[in-house]
């Protein structure tokens, strides 16, 4: 069970899941190319079929349509998938050390070894620790703000759910675990 601990002596057991973030989907053309092949192709191209128009619409219709094929084919356009608002407490150290700790994941199912495992481990020990800290301190500053709203705004997400409770129970180190009273 995910664990919060805001002060070293005690800490509460949260609700399984977080919110799910959505997803946006982002479009954007890669400009990778070898511009001398992109000039050939543009200097190869039919734009004189654009004469037989008399309308200037049908014109510039023919002139994109062209353009934009050459376009496709030299540099195309790209999907990407970005997460909705990222998490406030997600700090950049935190998020290097994820990226990082993919990169060694993906060179050791590449080339599995003792030692490329062995990288992995200790990167994903190192990103289990800044989680931890980046936790740790966001909530810590939130919970010394002079305003106990923000406060409740933070907390109330994970302990609170409009959903099922995932766990009654709330252990608080060294002195047992107690009943949540409803």
């Amino acid at each position: 069970m995910p664990r919060l601990a805001t002060t070293p002596s005690y800490s509460l057991f949260l609700r399984h899941s977080a919110l799910r973030l959505q997803l946006r989907k982002i479009h954007a053309r890669s400009y990778n190319f070898n511009s001398d092949i992109f000039l050939e192709d543009l200097q190869n191209a039919q734009f004189h079929v654009m004469d037989v128009f008399d309308d200037v619409d049908d014109k510039l219709f023919a002139f994109e349509s062209l353009y934009l094929d050459i376009i496709n084919d030299q540099a195309p356009i790209k999907k990407f998938q970005a997460r909705g608002n990222q998490m406030p407490l997600m700090t950049e150290q935190w998020r290097k050390s994820i990226r990082h700790r993919i990169k060694l994941w993906k060179k050791f199912t590449h080339d599995r070894t003792d030692s490329n495992y062995a990288l992995y481990q200790e990167q994903k020990n190192k990103c289990t620790s800044s989680t931890r800290k980046a936790i740790k301190a966001y909530f810590l500053h939130k919970s010394e703000t002079e305003k106990p709203n923000e406060c409740w705004k933070t907390y109330r997400p994970i302990l609170q759910s409009k959903k099922s409770r995932q766990t009654n129970d709330i252990l608080l180190e060294g002195r047992g675990t107690y009943q949540r009273q409803n």
